[in-house]
């Protein structure tokens, strides 16, 4: 029997139960979530699925969830980051392959601490299965295995509007509190075979992306590389993940951090309430939380040598609202990731077992292609350097 237990009910997760019922062979889906009225939204959205079942639970009461998710065969988070460590060691527990979303280095590293109890339990976890971290470790894993020598692994990701909107050309595609993160929390980056960490919105660059959206901005953001510079140092020296986003976003961002609003200290005089970084997560939500269609551009560009030839390996992804569905690109690419990782494990293509890398252990062809049957579209493009 194959069994998946949801975490969160937000939008990851209804891309993942989609691709679920859609794609795989489920007997039993199910979704843990705290709150009544969006469990009720998700009966509407998936109606007359016999086995696909709710079970609210606080996320925060921990052997309620411990309880509801014996017997899954893989236990997925859709959940906040921070949740990810303890709901790995309740798929310990309740004996369940497990994987997440990733996008926090400090979470990710308490991960991977508990790989040889999993390898004990016969247990497979990977952590960082969605969007950056995870598809774009995937994107870069295969273009190892297809040309030799790499010296620079150039990864490049972004989740838009169509068309840029609001005060920042920007709308909230994830959680605010994780997006503020990614801007300020140090970027871990490889430069010439040496791990440093750089500021988050630092080493901004112009970027011609072609095709209908030209000329972007990039710039080091934090977690988008997941366990791929831990498992590539020694192999690539140099490796950084840049957040793509229309001009003027960098700029507009260090402005509000610059005035204090990334602050977590009560400002004096004022209610214990008023706290910048809470008042500046506030009003983006209210502002940036809009329903214009989204696209994800993606681009990840391998530069070495095949057959001792210098060659660069670019694999783009450009992905936009399915208004068929109403499923978001950054649902897409985010959740249907997750759903073909799980899928691979029900399947046992993954042999190893342990908190493993996706990018050493995922299947990379038989993944794009899966990526590909759910309308999720890769060039790759191989051209010589002079």
């Amino acid at each position: 029997m194959n069994s998946v237990s949801i975490i969160g009910g937000g939008r990851m997760a209804i891309a993942i139960i989609y691709d679920l019922i859609r794609h795989q062979n489920c007997q039993e889906i199910q979704v843990i979530e705290k709150d009544a009225v969006t469990i009720e939204a998700l009966w509407k959205k998936f109606p007359g699925q016999d086995n696909l079942t709710f079970t609210q639970v606080d996320i925060l009461d921990f052997e309620k969830i411990t309880n509801a998710v014996q017997g899954a065969d893989v236990m997925i988070s859709a959940a906040p980051y921070q949740f990810n460590e303890t709901l790995l060691k309740i798929a310990l527990q309740a004996h369940s392959h497990f994987l997440d979303l990733g996008g926090n280095e400090d979470v990710l590293k308490k991960q991977m601490s508990l790989h040889q109890k999993l390898v004990e339990a016969d247990l497979i976890a990977l952590p960082a299965c969605g969007l950056a971290p995870g598809l774009v470790s995937i994107l870069a894993a295969d273009g190892l295995c297809r040309q030799g020598e790499t010296t620079k692994i150039q990864i490049y990701c972004g989740g838009l509007p169509q068309v840029p909107t609001g005060p920042l050309s920007y709308q909230i595609v994830f959680s605010t509190h994780g997006l503020i993160n990614e801007y300020l929390e140090p970027v871990k980056v490889l430069e010439n075979g040496e791990v440093y960490q750089k500021p988050g919105l630092s080493d901004w660059e112009s970027l011609d992306f072609g095709g209908e959206y030209g000329r972007l901005e990039a710039f080091l953001t934090s977690g988008g590389t997941g366990t791929l510079i831990s498992s590539l140092k020694g192999r690539v020296p140099n490796i950084f993940y840049k957040t793509l986003r229309y001009p003027g976003h960098a700029e507009k961002i260090k402005f509000l951090f610059d005035m204090g609003f990334a602050s977590e200290k009560p400002l004096p005089g004022l209610p214990e309430a008023c706290v910048p970084r809470k008042i500046l997560e506030k009003v983006m939500d209210e502002k940036l939380r809009g329903e214009s269609p989204d696209v994800v551009l993606t681009r990840v560009t391998l530069i070495g040598k095949k057959d001792g030839e210098a060659i660069s390996t670019t694999y783009e992804i450009v992905d936009k609202m399915d208004p068929r569905t109403g499923l978001t690109a950054m649902m897409r690419t985010t959740g249907f990731s997750a759903a073909i990782c799980a899928e691979l494990i029900m399947e046992h293509q993954v042999e190893d077992r342990g908190v493993l890398p996706l990018e050493r252990v995922i299947p990379t062809e038989l993944f794009l292609k899966k990526l590909n049957r759910r309308g999720i579209f890769v060039k790759r493009v191989e051209e010589s350097i002079e």
